[in-house]
């Protein structure tokens, strides 16, 4: 049975290789990574990560 710290470590590898999918992938190429049976439609995902990024993102050159 995994450690509690093991377990930690892993849930955070999981998370960092979905932010860098969301983050740095074209979109439509995120879209499809995030596909799932009887999840949102590729139309809908797309729309939402548009919208993370534009929240989240600091557009090049503004810092």
């Amino acid at each position: 049975m995994a450690t509690r710290e093991e377990c930690i470590k892993a849930a955070a590898v999981s998370l960092a290789n979905c932010y860098r999918v969301l983050y740095t992938y074209p979109i439509e190429e995120a879209a499809r990574r995030a596909l799932r049976p009887g999840g949102p439609t590729f139309e809908v995902l797309l729309v939402r990560i548009a919208a993370k990024r534009e929240k989240y993102l600091v557009p090049a050159g503004a810092l």
